[in-house]
């Protein structure tokens, strides 16, 4: 392997300090905390270590017991079904599209691991580091004996949807699924064996705690008993509704046990099931999934990233997810870089005095949605919603004041240019104007019976409002008139922002039934509007400029993008939810807050930076690309994520791919030196980066080093490692094309004791694991040899 550096220039310079810079916009949580996607697993190894796994690829995990959780970069988007842990460090979990993630440094990294399917992977259950079951969609059950290295298909005899498994030995498993379908197996899997359950419903979620004692769950209700491995299932009383549906259940011994359920049900048992007692959860909230750890310790999740604890057997639960989350956020506004106000359903209002680091409840007085919100300074604000419903305040939301807006319509948008002018626009056509801070309210002619969704002015006189059926209506003398635009759409139109009297943009959806992203733009104060390629098929409900050029829009499923040239080109940004963005404003083109369900407030933007990386530098040591870095100094620093992307010479391909974790030193004013080897042995140009997190879950990417990897030139045969050892050592070696070659080991009267391999072998560069558990202590000669090459080295047994 040979390498060259074309971009950095790091290795020539003594000292250079590099800034963490954001290629591409981040999106992190703000509110809910640690975060708001709906959670479905949760795994725990003792009392402290715990993770948690959910939609859009959400990872948190705790080492407290759950009083603080920290958000892993699990490395995808799409839904994870389950997790498993079965000690603090080693840990699998599995989701849709046949995605399986492996870590062994308690989530600091995860790996993907190849299924060799395109199923939907539901559950998983480890009854040790090697031994896993993970069950599947339409019967697929799927085993590995290795860690996860190799994932084979076992036969269920089933073609039922298969949701839970649980595993008490490595011999001894139990699957439950659709039709009130019980699986049995005693031999790990060879075999599957039906079980009577005497139900047809779906069974949802099972716990034993032996091989002989278990509990299942499902649909209407149900719970089902065995003390005899599954030969006899007895039904138990759950006291619940046919409507009800209980997700989970777990025991940590065979007389206690917690089973969740729809609606924020929680039951109990400390008589193995002989009754069951409802428990106060103080959610309404699905809970999808509960372990206890122990008799009196356990964690719940569910919807909307709720994580319920108890330390007591559920005599209390604590919401450990902090900040609002029963409620949609709908709107939000800043007055400055530091304050903002973020508005949403049941009256809610939230407020930040630090740029959302922490978000507080200030009292609306009303329980009606609230819509939009207009913050022009510090002080003043306006709120506007249901009903006609319109709050003022004056000392930055201490107090709110209603006001009289006349009109029993929803307003849906406010927008004022300073403290006294304002517009706001909603149901039927309403707009209505003030002049004096909303004192009084006019009406305006809007010339429309439509819904008005969105209003944008940019001085007292130029404002557009956008709606229903494509309407666009435009004034320049403060209202007095509204003049009808054409849009070119009959879509909706519900958002809209300009940055300027002449540059804007609105967003919605085109018309039913075929509703896409649509994205409309001026550059001419309206006169025309200019369809953009929205690049989404979801619709759109927010947009925010800061300028002519830069600027962002929202919509269905947490879709977001972004531009930096007017919409010529709209860009994809992970928002790292699939929460509806519901309202969205930027305070610099950099800096912008998104809002939507479930509470989700969620950032993007330049944060303080926590680590002053000085030196980013590669080379070569043993045919493997060696990354080092430093730092001089480091604040809140979890971590350094290793990221790997594939180059041709025309352009970048593919994706950023993560390819180890390196630990940080937290807060540390010394200068700290880093490494890291990427066994990289297949030809190419590659580029690589640093992501550094920091313990809160927020990154930021180092600059790029470029890379070529070509095949070796020469035959090389390298030292084991470890040597000496015991008893499986791993042996490098280099061959510079296809060749036959023999690699076998001798003892030292020549004998040979072992064969590593013999045959063909392509050109690059290979390693082999040697496992001498047959030989005994001592030393041994190991010969790499082919028609052009020949070479020995030595190692050494200690047992």
């Amino acid at each position: 392997m040979t390498y060259k550096l074309l971009r950095f220039s790091a290795l020539v310079l003594a000292y250079l300090v590099i800034s963490f810079s954001t290629s591409d916009a981040q999106w992190y949580w703000q509110n809910p905390l640690p975060q708001g996607n709906t959670l479905n697993s949760v795994s725990f190894t003792d009392a402290n270590n715990g993770t948690a796994v959910g939609e859009n690829g959400s990872i948190i995990r705790t080492t407290d017991g759950g009083a603080t959780w920290t958000n892993q970069e699990s490395g995808v988007t799409l839904l994870l079904h389950s997790v498993y842990f079965v000690d603090a460090n080693i840990g699998t979990a599995v989701g849709l599209n046949s995605k399986i993630l492996k870590t062994t440094n308690g989530g600091a990294t995860w790996v993907s691991q190849e299924s060799g399917t395109n199923f939907q992977l539901h559950s998983v259950s480890f009854s040790d580091a090697n031994h896993g079951t993970i069950v599947a969609n339409s019967g697929h059950i799927l085993r590995t004996t290795n860690g996860g290295t190799t994932w084979t298909p076992q036969t269920s005899g089933v073609t039922e949807e298969l949701w839970g498994v649980d595993f008490t030995d490595n011999n001894n498993g139990t699957i439950v699924g659709n039709n009130g379908t019980i699986l049995r197996t005693t031999n790990g899997g060879t075999t599957w064996n039906p079980q009577n359950s005497g139900v047809t419903g779906i069974i949802r979620g099972l716990s034993f705690t032996d091989a002989m004692t278990g509990t299942v769950v499902g649909e209407g209700g149900l719970i089902l008993r065995t003390t005899d491995g599954g030969t006899n299932w007895v039904p138990q009383t759950s006291g619940l509704n046919p409507w009800d549906y209980i997700y989970s259940v777990s025991f940590s011994d065979a007389n206690h046990g917690t089973a969740v359920a729809s609606g924020g049900i929680i039951l109990r048992t400390i008589d193995g099931g002989t009754t069951w007692n409802p428990q106060n959860s103080g959610s309404l909230n699905d809970i999808n999934f509960i372990s206890m750890s122990s008799e009196n310790n356990g964690i719940a999740v569910g919807f909307g990233g709720l994580i319920l604890r108890t330390i007591d057997g559920g005599l209390t639960w604590v919401n450990e997810l902090k900040g609002e989350s029963e409620q949609a956020m709908t709107s939000i506004s800043f007055a400055d870089a530091n304050n903002g106000i973020a508005v949403g359903t049941g009256g809610v209002i939230l407020k930040t005095t630090n740029a959302g680091l922490n978000w507080v409840s200030q009292t609306s007085g009303i329980t009606d949605e609230l819509y939009g919100v207009s913050y022009p300074d510090i002080n003043n604000a306006t709120a506007v919603g249901m009903f006609g419903n319109i709050l003022k305040t004056t000392d930055g939301g201490t107090t709110w004041t209603p006001q009289t807006s006349g009109t029993a319509e929803n307003l849906n948008s406010v927008s004022f240019t300073d403290v006294n002018n304002g517009t706001t626009v909603g149901q039927s056509g309403v707009i209505l104007r003030t002049t004096n801070g909303g004192t009084t309210w006019t009406p305006q002619s809007s010339g429309t019976g439509s819904a008005l969704w969105g209003v944008s002015f940019t001085d007292i006189n130029n404002g557009t409002a956008v709606g229903n059926g494509g309407t666009i209506l435009r004034t320049t003398n403060g209202g007095s008139t509204w003049t009808p635009q054409t849009s070119g759409t009959t879509g909706p139109l519900y958002g809209v922002c300009f940055t300027d009297a002449n540059n804007g943009t609105a967003v919605g959806s085109t018309p039913f039934p075929v509703q896409v992203g649509l994205v409309l733009h001026t550059t001419d104060g309206g006169a025309t509007w200019v369809q953009q390629n929205s690049n989404t098929i979801v619709f759109l409900n927010a947009v925010s400029f800061t300028d002519a050029n830069n600027g962002t829009i929202g919509g269905l499923n947490g879709v977001i993008l972004g531009t930096t040239d007017g919409g010529a080109n709209w860009i994809p940004q992970e928002s790292h939810t699939r929460h509806m963005v519901r309202g969205m404003y930027f305070t610099d083109v950099n800096t912008g807050y998104a809002v939507g369900e479930n509470g989700m407030i969620i950032k993007t933007g330049s944060t303080p930076v926590p680590v002053e990386l000085v030196s980013f530098n590669a080379e070569m040591l043993d045919g493997n690309v060696v990354l080092t870095w430093s730092t001089a100094t480091e604040n809140n620093n979890n971590g350094f994520q290793i990221e790997r992307k594939i180059r041709s010479p025309q352009s970048t391909v593919g994706n950023w791919v993560n390819i180890g974790f390196v630990n940080g030193k937290g807060t540390t004013t010394d200068k700290t030196f880093y490494s890291f080897k990427d066994k990289n042995e297949i030809p190419g140009t590659y580029l690589y980066r640093l992501k550094q997190i920091d313990f809160d879950g927020t990154f930021n990417y180092s600059n790029e080093i470029e890379v070529e990897v070509t095949g070796p030139k020469d035959f090389a045969l390298y030292q084991n490692y470890p040597n000496p050892f015991n008893p499986t050592t791993a042996i490098k070696f280099a061959i510079p094309f296809k060749t036959n070659l023999s690699l076998n080991v001798y003892n030292t009267l020549g004998e040979k004791v072992a064969e590593i391999f013999k045959g063909e072998m392509e050109e690059g560069y290979h390693e082999m694991m040697f496992n001498a558990s047959g030989l005994s202590s001592g030393v041994y000669f190991y010969k790499l040899e082919s028609e052009n090459f020949n070479s020995t080295r030595k190692m050494i047994v200690i047992k």
